[in-house]
């Protein structure tokens, strides 16, 4: 038994590899999606030398590369009312990831505009997914687990950008399938933060 535990250490080592093989290609993506949108953007990568499972890295980079498409896309505001707002007309984008106790956390967080709660809530409304007694009373963040609704958006008109690749309830969808969690907060004109915790070796049992 020991033996087989060894080997199995060995084995999750080896398909260990550093998360900035992923996070490293996400740069590029924000720069040319900010381009495309008249916006500016400066990406902020801090990996902390973490290493994670190759499969579970798969598995999220498509998630990651939807939240940084959606940070640029409805947080980073124009450079112009970034300006009338007091900001530099640059948008930062900070990714980064570390593991605490033997958990791989992993945060998106942009200097934009926030997200309009109660906006969220009137949708969430809107579109049937809560009822709006019950909506009153929940707390922001409560609110906020709405965004990661199947076919939720707070858009009356799908933008090519928006409405392309995975939308954020295939974001929850796949870190939950990895035994993960995900969790936003916001301010409004400050920013917000999509925050993932992941087992760094997917989900199942730890080998001891």
């Amino acid at each position: 038994a020991a033996m087989a535990g060894a080997l199995d250490a060995v084995v999750r080592d080896l398909r260990m590899v550093p998360i900035a093989q992923v996070l490293g290609r996400l740069p590029l993506v924000a720069r040319e999606l900010a381009r495309e949108l008249g916006k500016q953007v400066r990406v902020v990568i801090d990996d902390r030398g973490v290493e994670a499972d190759r499969a579970v890295l798969e598995e999220i980079e498509a998630p990651l590369l939807h939240l940084v498409r959606n940070a640029i896309d409805h947080g980073v505001e124009a450079p112009a009312e970034r300006a009338a707002a007091g900001k530099p007309p640059t948008g930062t984008l900070t990714i980064s990831a570390e593991v605490v106790g033997g958990v791989l956390r992993l945060a998106l967080a942009d200097d934009g505009g926030g997200i309009d709660v109660d906006l969220v809530r009137r949708r969430a409304v809107e579109q049937g997914l809560i009822e709006e007694p019950s909506a009153r009373v929940l707390s922001d963040e409560q609110v906020l687990a709405y965004l990661f609704s199947s076919g939720f958006t707070t858009r009356k008109v799908v933008t090519r950008v928006s409405g392309r690749g995975v939308g954020l309830d295939v974001v929850r969808a796949t870190v939950e399938a990895l035994g993960g969690t995900v969790h936003t907060h916001s301010a409004r004109g400050a920013g917000t933060t999509f925050a993932l915790t992941l087992p760094p070796s997917g989900p199942g049992p730890a080998v001891p």
